[in-house]
């Protein structure tokens, strides 16, 4: 925080995502003194005129402080910028795949009909007035403008990671289509709307979309997502994927899931629960995900667990249960308040 005889200009800061100008703080009272003795010691300059409490951004996380630096930028300019694309994923607390932006990425209004930037990572892209938001302050595109932009912008996996996570904040997916659609002619239009259109905010993690991607991509089946199995009216699990025709459970497995003591004994047991109710069960890690003859073999091991549950019925008793992805959010809250 800003020392506490500034307090007026740590509510401005706090209002604008962290950082403040040289007017900013003349307007809270401080001298051009006061101000360069700040900037010898406990302010770090951003940009020019534009600064933020040194101790506050050296304690960011390296994704919290790329949104500060591009916060600056924006508040830098006289240009109306907008952060967009994957520096506005990470304002909204999205998550991405691969590194971070190298430079902020952002977005303004072009000036004329041949306006155009070279310079890196500033977009120039109508933005409507719906397509605006504020998060902490900082101009930001909305949550369906940011996973279209992403979606557009690189490979099909990392702009379906960030499309799944918004739908899983509750963004209609009709929305999100509707976004797709209004810029299907930009170039990735067609991509984003492939996106839109596949996207499932069921998914938990980054590793449940690109895995569901993988299914799609070698030719499976789609799955159910996130569905309970029950037998006799008791509760099995939640599992990630359901091929309910081939009797197969599908399950990504973050490795950080096995952290906790008596973890991996209690996947186990839940594992042979499933087993016994007549489900096959094949697992995925990051690398059969990610890399290409991980795929594959992944692929072929989910064929040959069709195989293997194609010689039996589900056991007596066994049903499954789709619950609502209102309800699998609240769960998560849940969870997470819990921890």
């Amino acid at each position: 925080m800003i020392p506490r005889m500034d307090e007026k200009l740590a509510a401005i800061a706090a209002s604008q995502g962290g950082v403040f100008t040289r007017q900013d703080a003349l307007s809270a009272g401080l001298t051009p003194r006061q101000i360069r003795v700040q900037c010898a010691s406990t302010w770090l300059v951003l940009r020019r005129g534009v600064y933020a409490e040194r101790a506050f951004a050296e304690a960011l996380s390296p994704e919290a402080r790329h949104v500060l630096d591009a916060a600056a930028v924006a508040l830098a300019s006289r240009l109306g910028l907008v952060l967009s694309h994957r520096t506005g994923a990470l304002a909204h607390g999205l998550p991405l795949l691969g590194e971070l932006p190298e430079v902020p990425q952002l977005t303004r209004e072009p000036r004329s009909s041949d306006d155009t930037s070279r310079t890196p990572g500033l977009h120039v892209a109508t933005l409507l007035d719906t397509e605006r938001t504020t998060v902490g302050g900082v101009p930001v595109t909305t949550l369906a403008r940011t996973a279209v932009d992403t979606a557009r912008s690189g490979p099909l996996r990392h702009g379906l990671v960030v499309a799944d996570a918004v739908l899983r904040r509750l963004v209609p997916r009709e929305e999100l289509i509707a976004a797709a659609l209004a810029h299907r002619s930009w170039p990735g239009g067609p991509r984003a709307l492939k996106v839109a259109g596949f996207a499932d905010g069921r998914a938990e993690t980054p590793l449940e979309s690109i895995t569901r991607l993988v299914y799609r991509q070698q030719g499976l089946p789609d799955p159910e997502t996130q569905v309970e199995v029950w037998r006799d009216g008791r509760f099995v699990a939640l599992v990630d994927f359901l091929f309910r025709d081939q009797r197969t459970v599908g399950e990504a497995d973050g490795m950080g899931k096995y952290d906790q003591p008596g973890a991996l004994r209690a996947e186990k047991i839940r594992e042979e629960g499933l087993r016994r109710c007549g489900l096959e069960v094949v697992r995925n890690i990051w690398d059969e995900a990610w890399h290409k003859d991980g795929q594959v073999e992944l692929a072929q091991r989910m064929r040959d667990a069709f195989g293997y549950a194609s010689h039996r019925p589900l056991a007596p008793g066994v049903s499954f249960r789709v619950p609502s992805l209102e309800e699998l959010v609240r769960r998560a809250e849940q969870r997470r308040r819990a921890a």
